[in-house]
């Protein structure tokens, strides 16, 4: 998912910049909200992941369950911290193009 965005706003910042070398209408090509979905989308699958791994860690009980809950809680804390750097990522890059449109 990074990447797929990172490679849309890429684009975009391309063809923005070269749209305003021939003097063309560029509003259109401002953020209209998909990246924003996409960030949400995110953060909604990490949401229903965790809670698919709390339901898997109350199953799971026990001495002899351990290490198998152990993995569930890494798993679960690897992909949430993954989302959040996603989510920060664009946030931040966001940020930067629109401090870049206003300058111009």
């Amino acid at each position: 998912v990074e990447q797929s965005v990172y490679a849309l706003l890429r684009t975009r910042d391309f063809a923005i910049s070269r749209y305003k070398e021939f003097g063309l209408p560029v509003n259109w090509l401002l953020d209209s909200g998909v990246v924003g979905k996409i960030k949400l989308s995110s953060i909604q699958l990490a949401n229903m992941y965790m809670k698919r791994i709390a339901s898997e860690l109350d199953i799971l009980s026990g001495p002899e369950n351990e290490p198998t809950r152990e993995f569930l809680i890494l798993q679960g804390v690897r992909f949430a911290f993954r989302v959040h750097q996603v989510s920060l990522t664009l946030l931040f890059h966001l940020f930067v193009v629109t401090m870049h449109n206003i300058s111009l």
